[in-house]
This record gives structure tokens, sequence and C-alpha cells, in this order.
């Protein structure tokens, strides 16, 4: 309501004072954008199957992971379509997901394990998860960040070992997303999405998340994505990230 309303004001000052594009005859014009609200949906994908508890960004797809068919789905972002597939690790119920730069990195309920894998699946190197509940991964480009819902806490990980470097405290953490400054975690009871201090596990701001089962989470550098396995979507989430200011210049 409130964008709507700021941008038919922008439109009656510019019709009143006569300034149209055409008529600022080179200047430039410093166009504001306007955000949608913190937790609004901007887009709707299907999920790949009906029990997609993981996400992850790789810069140009996301990937799925999904435990009921046990499988780690490449989507286009655009529209959902399944671009590659692969059997997740061995163990029932893969988790959450994250994507490293190079390797994929997927939370195993079944045998408490978190694995490294390629995107043909093939395991590069795995550790125990240090909770008996792992659920949310995320990537800071230098540690691994992993939620445990049984112990209701958020570890930050060696990812040659798995060893225990830090932890915090969470509310219910399911999904996990790291934004390049702070860590985003997703609770389902109710569903809220977090963004967090990695240092003190302060909250910095919370707003609420899609209603229902939100469980996968990623960054895509602007927008949160997340799973809700109930009805079956994944959803393009605004983060709260400001809208950079645009220039537009007419000849």
């Amino acid at each position: 309501m409130k964008r709507h309303a700021c941008a038919t004001v922008m439109c009656l000052i510019l019709a009143a004072t006569g300034v149209t594009a055409e008529g600022l005859n080179g200047d430039a014009a410093s166009i504001i954008g306007l955000p949608d609200a913190p937790g609004d949906v901007v887009a709707t994908i299907p999920a790949p199957g009906a029990g997609t508890y993981g996400l992850a960004w790789d810069g140009t797809h996301l990937w799925a992971s999904d435990n009921t068919t046990y499988t780690i789905y490449e989507l286009d972002p655009a529209t959902g379509a399944v671009i590659s597939s692969f059997a997740a690790p061995p163990g029932t119920y893969p988790n959450d997901l994250t994507w490293d730069g190079t390797h994929l990195w997927v939370a195993v309920n079944d045998g408490d394990t978190i694995y490294r894998v390629d995107t043909t699946g093939a395991v590069v190197t795995s550790f125990p998860s240090p909770g008996s509940g792992p659920d949310g991964l995320a990537w800071d480009g230098q540690y691994l960040w992993h939620s445990d819902f049984n112990t209701s806490t958020i570890y930050q990980l060696d990812p040659a070992t798995g060893a225990v470097l830090s932890s915090f405290p969470a509310t219910s953490p399911n999904g996990m997303a790291y934004d390049g400054t702070y860590l985003w975690y997703v609770d389902n009871s109710p569903p809220v999405f977090y963004r967090v201090d990695p240092a003190t596990g302060a909250v910095i701001t919370s707003f609420a998340a899609p209603s229902g089962n939100p469980r996968g989470l990623t960054f895509d550098g602007t927008y949160l994505w997340v799973s809700e396995p109930i009805s079956g979507n994944i959803y393009q989430i605004d983060a709260g990230v400001p809208v950079e200011l645009q220039t537009l210049t007419v000849d």
C-alpha cells in the first residue's frame, strides 16, 4: 500500500512541475527504487518434491534437497524447472544445503552427518554433525555454519574437520543463509525469519515467514529463498536489502 502511494505521489509531483524524462535535456534524474517490505513474496516457483527441506544458491541456479525422493535437484530460479539431479548421500532425510563456491554441503538427518559433495553427487568429505538434529547450513566464505533443531543451537564449524569453533542458542532453527555480513535462519514455530550477528547470536531484525512449515533457506545476493513443503512451493522473499539509486540519463 505505502509503496504504491509513494509512487503515486512522485508521479503527481512530476506532473505538477511539468518535468518529464523527455524534458530533462541531458540532466541525470536519480530515481529512488521503492522496495517491497521485508518478508513480502516476490516470486513463487514449484518445489521439485513434497519434502523440499534444503536450498542453496550457486550464483546462477538454485539447488534443492528433497527428503521424500532422497534427491538433490538443480533448478531454474525463474521457473523451478529441473536442470539436473542426483541421489542424496546415504541415509534418508537430506535437510538443508549450502554452496561453498565449488561444492554443495548437505545435512543428513538419519545418520547425523554433514557431507560435502560435487555436483554429480560424489562425496568429497563428511563428518558427524555436532547434534542429533542436523538441519540448516550456511557458508560464510571460510567457515561452515550449522543449525540443529534438537539442541536449538547454531554452530560455527571447521569445514576440514567438523570441529565446533563457536556456538549460540537459537529458537527452533531450520534452514540457514549468509548475506555477506549476517546469518539468517528460519523458524517454523511460529514461521519467522531471523537475521543475527554471527559473533553473538544477537537478533538484528526479524519478520514473518510464509505460513506453514518454512524449511530450506538461501540468499542470492538480494533476496532470500525459502522452501515450504506443505504448499509445495519455493518462495523468493524480500530480505529488506535497500534498493540502490538508479540514474536515468536522457540525451
